[in-house]
C-alpha cells in the first residue's frame, strides 16, 4: 500500500483486553488465554498542511498533544517522553513504507480510563498498524515489546488462545462456557502498572520449562470444564505456581484472605485489575466495595 492510499480510510478501532491465564508465562512461549473488551481505542486520521499534529483523548478529556515536521521532528508536544515513543513508532513506518504520508491530524480517543491498564499501547500500536498496512506485530517487537497477545486482542472477536512457538504466533479463536462467564467480576486494584518494565523483570528470572508446560496445561483445561468450581481449581493452581516463581505473595493470602472464592491477579501482579470468583453478584461486589474497591465489572459488561 502506497502512503497516499493508506489515508483513504479516515476510522479505524481497536480492541483493548484482559489475560485471564498465562500473564508473565506467555513471555516464555506458554499458552494464554485472553479476551478482547468492549472498552478500546479509536483512531481518525484526517487531513493536514504541513505537520503530523497528534492528539489523544481519554474519558477526561484531550491529556496529550504533539506536532511534528514531515521528518518527523518534534516541534510541540505536552509529554517529551511520549512524544519520543510515538516518533519512535511513525520512524518504524516510514522505514517500512518510505513514501508513506504522515502529515495528517490524527485524534486517538479511548473510552476507558488509562489507568485501567486495558491496553493503551497495544491498541495504539493495531490503530497504526490499520492505517498504515504495516504488520503490528513488526511493529509491537521493534518498539514497545511483549508478547503479542495484546495486539491478537485488538483486532479479535471472541477468546483467544495465544501462544508464541517456534513455528510462530498461533492464535485460537474459542469459546468459554456461560457457567464459567456468569461468575467471573473483574475489580480494579488501583495500582497502573508499567508493562515494558514487568516484560524486562521477568525475563531476567531463570525458569524451568516444566513450569511453562504446566501453566500452558491449566490454559488447555479451562476451555474443557464447564463448571466454576473446576475453573476456579485451575485459577488456583496457576496463582500457586506463579507465587513460587515470581517470589510475591498471591494476592488472595495477602488482601482477601477472607474471600469464599477465588481471587487471581491479572496481568502484572500488584496493579491493574484482578479477577474475583462468585456465586452471587450482590453480595461479591458490597465485599468489595466494604474494602473500597468501587471499580468492577462482570464479565457480559466488559467483554466484547
Amino acid at each position: 500500500m502506497t502512503g497516499t492510499n493508506a489515508i483513504e480510510k479516515k476510522t479505524y478501532c481497536a480492541a483493548g483486553k484482559l489475560m485471564l491465564l498465562g500473564e508473565y508465562s506467555v513471555l516464555r512461549g506458554a499458552k494464554a488465554l485472553a479476551f478482547p473488551l468492549k472498552y478500546g481505542q479509536k483512531l481518525r486520521v484526517g487531513p493536514a498542511q504541513t505537520l503530523l499534529e497528534w492528539s489523544s483523548h481519554s474519558v477526561e478529556g484531550e491529556w496529550f498533544f504533539c506536532k511534528m515536521d514531515r521528518d518527523l521532528h518534534i516541534l510541540e508536544s505536552t509529554d517529551r517522553k511520549i512524544s519520543k515513543k510515538l516518533q519512535e513508532v511513525f520512524q518504524l513506518l516510514q522505514k517500512r513504507i518510505p513514501d508513506l504520508v504522515v502529515s495528517r491530524r490524527f485524534q486517538i480517543e479511548a473510552n476507558f480510563d488509562l489507568n485501567w491498564g486495558f491496553g493503551s499501547s497495544s491498541t495504539l500500536i493495531s490503530l497504526l498498524a490499520q492505517w498504515s498496512n504495516v504488520d503490528a506485530y513488526d511493529i509491537l517487537e521493534n518498539t514497545f515489546g511483549g508478547s503479542g497477545y495484546d495486539i491478537a486482542c485488538a483486532q479479535s472477536k471472541s477468546p483467544i488462545t495465544y501462544q508464541n512457538t517456534e513455528q510462530g504466533r498461533e492464535v485460537i479463536s474459542v469459546m468459554l462456557s456461560s457457567e464459567i462467564t456468569e461468575n467471573l467480576l473483574f475489580v480494579y486494584h488501583g495500582h497502573k502498572q508499567n508493562t515494558s518494565d514487568n516484560v524486562k523483570k521477568f525475563k531476567a528470572i531463570p525458569i524451568h520449562t516444566s513450569f511453562i508446560s504446566k501453566l500452558s496445561s491449566l490454559t488447555e483445561r479451562a476451555l474443557k470444564v464447564n463448571s466454576i468450581e473446576k475453573f476456579e481449581e485451575i485459577l488456583n493452581e496457576s496463582e500457586d505456581i506463579l507465587e513460587y516463581v515470581l517470589g510475591q505473595t498471591a494476592l488472595k493470602k495477602s488482601t482477601f484472605v477472607d474471600y469464599p472464592y477465588s481471587i487471581k491477579s491479572l496481568g502484572a501482579w500488584g496493579g491493574d485489575f484482578f479477577l474475583a470468583t462468585y456465586r452471587d453478584l450482590e453480595e461479591a461486589e458490597s465485599y468489595f466495595k466494604n474494602k473500597g474497591y468501587n471499580t468492577m465489572f462482570y464479565y457480559n459488561q466488559i467483554a466484547l
